[in-house]
């Protein structure tokens, strides 16, 4: 769960593009499933 929540902060204060996250976090995929899921 850790990875996910990192992995969002890291798309915020960087400005990444989602299919730009780097290898070390989780899919994608399941970090947008879960911000989309979150951000309600």
């Amino acid at each position: 769960m850790r990875h996910l929540i990192n992995a969002i902060l890291f798309l915020v204060v960087t400005g990444a593009q989602w299919r730009m996250l780097p290898r070390e976090y989780p899919n994608w995929k399941t970090v947008y499933h879960y911000f989309r899921l979150w951000r309600a």
